[in-house]
């Protein structure tokens, strides 16, 4: 990571979970060259933490990766849930609108749940959250 020119905190170590994301840049460069584009690459960076500058592109990865399939936890059903009823075929100033609150939503749920197992919450997810509701 550090290789990469990505700074990382002190508290980016200690949650062991998020690393993989700021990692991944690195390997996308490394492995597959033709898909190093800075909108992938920003994307794969963002995607469990996020950013205060998420594109709509990133927040589609940052949410998918919180509602796919495979994740069966309560606050992952919820946001899915909510958000697939949100979305209205055609209309992307509410598509947009209803991403954006469930990207908010996942960050609301995820950081309840790192206080209710006495987790550290990382600050760049408490920065995207407070940028994502000045939006």
């Amino acid at each position: 990571i550090k290789d990469d020119g990505f700074s990382l905190t002190r508290e980016d170590m200690q949650s062991g979970a998020i690393l993989h994301s700021f990692a991944s840049p690195y390997f996308i460069k490394r492995d597959f060259p033709d898909f190093a584009t800075g909108e992938i690459l920003s994307a794969c960076r963002n995607h469990t933490v996020g950013a205060p500058d998420m594109s709509v592109f990133d927040m589609i990865i940052f949410i998918s990766d919180f509602i796919e399939d495979g994740r069966r936890y309560e606050s992952s059903l919820i946001v899915r849930a909510s958000l697939l009823s949100s979305l209205y075929e055609g209309n992307i100033k509410e598509n947009q609108k209803a991403l954006l609150l469930a990207c908010v939503s996942s960050l609301s749920l995820t950081e309840e749940h790192l206080k209710k197992t006495g987790r550290m919450i990382n600050s760049r997810m408490i920065l995207t959250k407070n940028a994502l509701l000045g939006k």
